[in-house]
């Protein structure tokens, strides 16, 4: 058995080296299979990215085209030109929200901002004590009676008629609202007050109007003449009568009276308003769309930044919505990011324009991939391909291995074929030879001694006789070479011939073999010599593996159209590791016990290989220390009961 484990150890590395031989190509294969794999999915993904980069270029040149024309229709710094014109000009073309004029130096020149200077700093005596019986006393009289006087005295005409205008708001409090309004109204129509302005800008006859309004019934036709004056002058740009706050003003007020629609450059104004009053935190970059410091609000600046247009984020988002739509893709659809915009990655992006930093162009797709289909295809060749490489690699690996461990097999059993013979015929040979001596040696001729000596010389020779048997048996197994005649063979012929050649050490002291055959049993088609060696195996097993106390049973019933042989013994019994190997070649329980009552470990195997030739079972039942019950089961001839 050493001898064995030594050349185990050896088959080790021809084994591993087997092993390594096959993983190692089809490790790589699946390596290969899976970089082209994944190659062709980038490559299907690559020829996609180059089929929708045109469609999305042909987009970034028409929002390149369309920031050009908004830039190219912002008018350059001309001094020349009245602000509020310009304004009124760019507001009425449709093309701009709103926007915010320039000069070179970055101050504003439309809307203006204007400090305002009281009247007080240009005023005399009688309007400063007017103006505190008028505010703080609620002194109106002494307040009109005041204002008048500087009315008379004023040197500056506009001084004098903002005095005009103040008398006439202290008589209206007082309830002389007859006189307030004629007062007011020659304010209004006298020529001579119709470009004066006060100290802050704002035009005297503007603000004259306003207070007018606030006393005339809304239903008067006085009323309403005022209003469409006011109307008038607030929406007339060309001669830049009114500063940019008072037109505002003007608008507001109006508004609710004559309809918002009567000042169309009313949401202009404030938007221009707001961001006038904002400090931007550096300027805007001359023809590059950005965010303007008002809220929603994006800018643009003139080539020369002397002039800033005003986009409402819904603006900009129609307009750019159309361009970007504008081109059909198949398959997909394309979305306008602003800068720091989060959404779903997109499949595709790009820069929208170098008018527009920050924004992009993200391609979404919508329909199946047009290269899929290909790269599945390919993708699945290489898949079968490299699944093919492997299970050659698994199949030829399994055919040498298969062959290596047939010739492993065939080394071993030879190898134990050849232990197995020298050990077990050396020892009845050995005994026969030692008697054999002693007869020669004696001179005393005692025939009962004689007699002795040669059973014991039959004996031996009858077991040498067994071992030959069941090694011809075994060499016949292995080359497949074992024919049977089968016939119609009763199971108690089979029976009684296993008895008579167990011998009669079955009929020795402390050996009881009761034998059990049912009355009647169906004959079975089978080899007759061949189960006569199948019951004496098994009773010469039964036999050896028993104490001093033998008590063996052979029986024989009819069961299930089946007839079935038993062996039962009151041995050692099996465990169940043993009971799972009991049938293999060469394969014994006990060593020690087998040297003592001999044999060779092929006895239960010769017994499998003849049932499952005959197209029966063998099986063992068994309990270590309760014996053993071996069942062989036949199939019953045809026809018979």
């Amino acid at each position: 058995m050493r001898g064995f484990k030594r050349h185990d150890s050896r088959l080790w590395p021809v084994l591993a080296m087997l092993l390594a031989a096959a993983l190692l190509p089809t490790a790589c294969v699946l390596w290969f299979m899976g970089e082209a794999m994944r190659n062709e999915r980038l490559a299907s993904r690559q020829k996609l990215l180059e089929a929708y980069r045109a469609p999305l270029e042909r987009v970034r040149a028409r929002l390149d085209a369309h920031w050009d024309q908004r830039a190219g229709e912002l008018p350059a710094y001309d001094p020349t030109r009245d602000p509020t014109a310009v304004f009124a000009g760019l507001i009425a073309s449709g093309h701009v929200d709103s926007a915010v004029l320039l000069d070179p130096a970055g101050a504003v020149r439309y809307p203006e901002c204007i400090v305002a200077i009281g009247e007080e700093a240009a005023a005399g005596f009688e309007w400063r004590a007017a103006e505190v019986l008028e505010f703080q006393a609620r002194d109106f009289v002494g307040a009109a009676e005041l204002y008048r006087e500087a009315a008379r005295t004023a040197r500056d005409p506009a001084l004098a008629v903002r005095a005009r205008i103040a008398c006439a708001r202290c008589l209206a409090r007082l309830g002389s609202l007859s006189e307030a309004l004629d007062l007011l109204q020659q304010v209004v129509t006298e020529r001579a007050y119709q470009n004066i302005r006060d100290t802050n800008g704002r035009l005297v006859v503007a603000d004259a109007a306003l207070l007018l309004l606030q006393f005339l019934d809304p239903a008067a036709d006085r009323y309403q003449q005022v209003a469409h004056m006011l109307a008038l002058l607030a929406t007339d740009y060309r001669h830049g009568l009114l500063p940019a706050a008072q037109r505002r003003a003007i608008m507001e007020q109006l508004a609710p009276i004559v309809g918002a629609g009567a000042f169309p450059t009313l949401a202009a104004e404030r938007l221009a308003a707001q961001y006038a009053e904002t400090e931007p935190a550096s300027p805007p970059v001359p023809g590059r769309l950005t965010r303007a410091p008002v809220a929603g609000c994006w800018q643009l600046a003139s080539s020369d930044g002397t002039l800033v247009a005003l986009y409402r984020e819904s603006r900009i988002t129609s307009e750019l919505s159309a361009i970007v739509q504008s081109e059909a893709i198949s398959g997909a659809t394309v979305r306008l990011l602003q800068p720091d915009q989060r959404g779903p990655e997109p499949f595709l992006a790009l820069a929208a324009s170098e008018a527009m930093p920050g924004w992009q162009l993200a391609l979404d797709l919508t329909g199946p991939d047009p290269f899929a289909d290909q790269a599945r295809r390919r993708t699945a060749l290489y898949l079968w391909t490299g699944l093919a490489v492997a299970l050659l690699t698994a199949m030829l690996t399994m055919l040498v291995g298969r062959h290596v461990g047939r010739q492993v097999r065939l080394t071993r059993l030879r190898n134990d074929l050849i232990a197995t013979v020298s050990h077990e015929l050396k020892t009845p040979l050995a005994s026969i030879r030692a008697l054999v001596d002693t007869l020669l040696d004696t001179d005393a001729r005692d025939p009962r001694q004689t007699r002795e000596y040669l059973q014991l010389v039959a004996r031996e020779n009858l077991r040498l006789s067994r071992l030959i048997d069941n090694f011809l048996a075994f060499s016949r197994m292995e080359r497949n070479k074992h024919t049977f005649a089968f016939a119609g063979t009763p199971p108690a012929e089979v029976v009684s011939a296993a008895v008579d050649a167990a011998g009669k050490r079955f009929h020795s002291p402390g050996c009881h073999l009761e034998v059990k055959v049912a009355p009647g049993l169906p004959p079975v088609v089978a080899d007759r010599d061949a189960l006569v060696t199948v019951l004496l195996n098994l009773l010469d097993n039964a036999w050896k593996y028993t104490g001093d106390d033998k008590r063996i049973t052979l029986s024989a019933c009819a069961a299930d159209g089946h007839v079935r042989f038993e062996v039962r013994d009151n041995g050692i019994g099996l465990s169940r590791r043993a009971m799972r190997r009991v049938f293999d070649r060469f394969y014994q329980v006990d060593q020690s016990l087998s040297r003592k009552a001999g044999g060779c470990g092929l006895g239960l195997s010769i017994v499998q290989f003849i049932v499952e030739a005959h197209g029966g079972a063998v099986s063992v039942e068994s309990q270590p220390g309760k014996g053993s019950a071996f069942t062989v089961s036949l199939l019953a001839e045809p026809g018979e009961n």
